[in-house]
């Protein structure tokens, strides 16, 4: 019996969350988060040693230093100029070029949401739009003090609707992603999505937004 429940346990199927791990550390990858400049990529400070992914089925595995979820082996883990909690790795899926990773703290990744973000410190926004290859589209670019509070104004006065379901009977909601930017190294990094007639996102729970949004985001709404 003991035999066959150990069989079973090296043969479960574990999702992993994404993670590396370095110098003893775990970091967890950021969501809602891109890297503002990516002149605050410091040096190299270490490499993956290990992808667990697909290759790691024991769930009592422990996790060592030069482990990653889905990086392969030799990728470059890179420093944030003066942050010490945050590390980085090139990948060109992500706006401005890394994906950022934050030192897991009490067991918890920090995350960025919308209702943390000082939008009185934005001082520029980003809209591209995303097609299924995964590739961003500059759509414009927000730096007018009116026109950044206009656009915040319509994301604030968006409709909470948690069993809001998208219209996909003509494909997929078209992706958007609004990139904010303050004085942190982090910018906020949101999606949007438009399934036709209805834009709307998830800073939490689902949530329309107004019909007005389109006109920032260049996009026609029959």
């Amino acid at each position: 019996m003991q035999k066959e429940l150990d069989t079973f346990e090296r043969h479960i199927e574990i999702d992993w969350v994404d993670f590396i791990k370095l110098d003893g550390k775990e970091y967890d990858g950021i969501y809602t988060g891109v890297i503002a400049n990516p002149t605050d990529i410091g040096e190299a400070v270490g490499e993956v040693q290990f992808k667990v992914a697909d290759q790691v089925t024991n769930p009592h595995y422990k996790i060592k230093d030069g482990d990653a979820a889905f990086w392969e082996k030799g990728t470059k883990i890179y420093a944030v100029k003066n942050e010490e909690s945050l590390r980085a790795v090139k990948d060109e899926n992500e706006i401005n070029g890394y994906r950022l990773y934050h030192v897991r703290e009490d067991g918890k990744g920090q995350s960025w949401h919308f209702k943390d973000m000082p939008q009185e410190k934005v001082k520029k926004i980003e809209l591209y739009e995303r097609d299924a290859a995964g590739t961003y589209d500059l759509l414009q670019q927000l730096t007018e003090r009116k026109e950044m509070d206009e656009f915040l104004s319509l994301l604030n006065r968006g409709e909470q609707q948690s069993n809001f379901i998208p219209n996909t009977s003509e494909g997929d909601p078209v992706i958007f992603q609004m990139v904010f930017y303050t004085d942190s190294p982090i910018a906020y990094n949101f999606s949007l999505h438009f399934d036709g007639k209805v834009f709307f996102w998830h800073p939490w729970d689902t949530t329309v937004l107004p019909g007005e949004i389109k006109t920032y985001l260049n996009y026609h709404v029959n």
